[in-house]
C-alpha cells in the first residue's frame, strides 16, 4: 500500500493530520513486493518528470514460474511511474503521466516506465552528472546488476537473468544467449 500523509505542521514532534490511499497492490507472497518508492530529486518544477513518484514492483516471487514479468497487463516485475496529484489512473487516487512509454498500447497498463526485474531493489539518480537513473537488481541465480534504466527498458526476466538465458525447468545452470537475442 502506498500512502500519501499531510501533516498539518511538519515542525511538530507528534503528527497530527491526513492519510490517503494512492495504490495497493496484492503479492502472491511476502518477497519480492515493492522495495522503494521515490520522486525524481533531478526534475525542478517544469520538468516533465517532477512530481512523478517511481516505484520498483518485485515480481511478488512468482517470477520463477511464471512470465508476470514480461506481462503488461500486470504490474509485477516493473519500475512503475505514477502522479500522485492525478485521477486518471483506474482507482482515481492517482494519475498515469501520458509520457510513460506504453501509455495507450493494448493489453498494456500504462502505470509501466520499465519492465521484465525479478527483485528491483533500489534506484537513485546520478544528480552531478547527466541526471541517469540506475537501479540494483537481484537476479535468481548468479547475476546481481546495477542497470542504468530508461523509459521502456525491458531487462528480460524472467527469460533472461542478466546475459544469459534463465529456465524455469532448469534453475540450477545459466545458458548462454543465443547470437540473435
Amino acid at each position: 500500500v502506498v500512502t500519501e500523509w499531510t501533516a498539518d505542521d511538519p515542525a511538530a514532534t507528534t503528527f497530527a493530520g491526513t492519510s490517503r490511499e494512492v495504490l495497493r497492490l496484492g503479492f502472491a507472497t511476502q518477497i519480492h513486493g515493492i522495495q522503494q518508492i521515490d520522486f525524481n530529486p533531478t526534475a525542478e518544477p517544469g520538468d516533465e518528470d517532477y512530481g512523478l513518484l517511481y516505484l520498483a514492483v518485485g515480481d511478488g516471487g512468482i517470477g520463477v514460474g511464471t512470465d508476470i514479468p514480461q506481462e503488461r497487463h500486470h504490474p509485477y516485475g516493473k519500475i512503475l511511474r505514477i502522479d500522485p496529484d492525478g485521477t486518471d489512473g483506474p482507482t482515481r487516487t492517482y494519475g498515469i503521466p501520458a509520457s510513460n512509454p506504453f501509455v495507450g498500447d493494448q493489453g498494456t497498463i500504462g502505470e509501466i516506465y520499465a519492465l521484465g526485474m525479478r527483485d528491483p531493489h533500489r534506484f537513485s539518480w546520478d544528480v552531478r552528472g547527466e541526471h541517469r537513473m540506475y537501479l540494483g537488481h537481484i537476479g535468481q541465480h548468479a547475476i546481481e546488476a546495477v542497470y542504468e534504466v530508461r523509459a521502456g527498458d525491458n531487462f528480460g526476466w524472467s527469460e533472461v537473468e542478466g546475459r544469459f538465458v534463465y529456465d524455469n525447468a532448469d534453475q540450477c545452470h545459466l545458458y548462454p544467449l543465443p547470437e540473435d537475442h
